[in-house]
């Protein structure tokens, strides 16, 4: 086994492989019941689609696109380090290489925008703020349960927002981020929820559906101390 199928071996199966079962969202123990730090996102199997690169297919192993590679520079407001852009780039290739990208649905069709949007996106909330991206992604999930779901990422990025300037407090703003010893906490969630707020502009996947998919894979590469 080379060493590319040894870093993809934990996480990663191929497309028609017996699935496990999706849990719904875990409680860390000892922890509050509200929404805030103390749920779990569900982490779900990344699968190898047939004429992947990393399935050996190498009419599929290209560089990344000069859209992908923008987008990607778009969301640089929300990583504040090196070491976290390059780990950002690092997960979304193999992410990436994991997908038939030559004519599909990640890097988009003529009548839909590419589903790398809400990978990039996802990802560089967890590599940007890995100790909070854990509360956005369980958000994800817990929306989808309502009898009236968000249906646009924009609508949900909102949802995030703290009340500012009269405006509402969203409705998946953590209460635990309301008390008086949470002023550090609530600082990175402001910027965190500004920063994804201010990259709407620069997103044409709207629909949320991809990101909650998305959300139970990147959910495997989060980076939260459990």
């Amino acid at each position: 086994m080379d060493a590319s199928s040894r870093v993809l071996a934990p996480d990663v199966h191929l497309t028609g492989a017996t699935a496990r079962p999706v849990a719904a969202p875990k409680r860390r123990g000892g922890m509050r019941s509200d929404r805030g730090g103390d749920a779990i996102p569900t982490r779900s199997l990344l699968t190898v689609q047939p004429g992947s690169a990393a399935a050996g297919g190498a009419q599929d192993a290209m560089g990344l696109t000069r859209t992908e590679v923008e987008f990607a520079q778009s969301l640089g407001h929300l990583l504040d380090t090196p070491r976290a852009a390059k780990r950002l780039m690092n997960t979304y290739r193999l992410i990436r290489s994991t997908r038939s990208v030559g004519s599909s649905e990640f890097l988009g069709l003529m009548e839909r925008p590419g589903e790398f949007q809400a990978v990039l996106t996802l990802l560089t909330i967890t590599a940007g703020y890995p100790t909070l991206a854990d509360r956005v992604l369980v958000a994800l999930e817990e929306d989808a349960g309502l009898e009236k779901p968000t249906t646009t990422w924009n609508d949900f990025a909102a949802a995030l927002q703290p009340s500012s300037g009269g405006a509402a407090t969203g409705a998946y703003f953590p209460k635990d981020l309301r008390a008086a010893d949470a002023n550090d906490n609530l600082a990175q969630w402001t910027n965190m929820t500004q920063g994804i707020s201010d990259s709407t502009w620069h997103n044409t996947l709207t629909e949320l559906e991809p990101y909650r998919r998305w959300g139970r894979v990147v959910a495997r590469f989060s980076f939260t101390l459990q």
